[in-house]
């Protein structure tokens, strides 16, 4: 059996991306037959797929460039994401150690509350937006336009 992806020339003279997959068939003796298979037109699947990788290539770089902190919370709050900007303002050296965790419980006193009305609004698919004072992961005091 083969699978292959390759370029086609069409009668118009342009070129379109397939894939080629076939299996052989072999009588009761054994003695090869031919192939059965299919060839797919695979070129607007193609097409999508640099897309996507130019868009995720685009946004890798946004991300790396900004020194905002850009987080990704889950619906639960919990750190999913945190850009290396992010990293560098809320001085984190490991973001494994944060990691999955609750982000409101990040926020003390009379913030935490604050950060829990934001994360409920994200979740009815609004958007949560509050200032509050809270400290560095190494305690450096910070106030946040959130």
């Amino acid at each position: 059996p083969f699978n292959l992806e390759y370029r086609l020339r069409r009668a118009d003279g342009t070129y379109r991306w397939a894939i080629d997959t076939a299996s052989p068939r072999f009588d009761a003796d054994g003695v090869f037959l031919g192939y059965v298979g299919s060839v797919i037109d695979i070129d607007e699947r193609r097409e999508m797929e640099n897309a996507l990788r130019g868009s995720e290539e685009f946004t890798r770089r946004v991300l790396q460039s900004s020194a905002d902190c850009i987080k990704v919370l889950d619906l639960d709050g919990h750190l999913e994401f945190m850009s290396e900007g992010g990293m560098c303002v809320m001085e984190v050296d490991d973001l494994g150690a944060v990691q999955g965790a609750c982000w409101p419980d990040f926020w003390k006193g009379e913030e935490h509350p604050k950060a829990l009305a934001a994360v409920q609004e994200a979740r009815r698919g609004g958007t949560g937006r509050f200032q509050g004072f809270a400290t560095t992961m190494k305690g450096s005091p910070r106030w946040w336009d959130v």
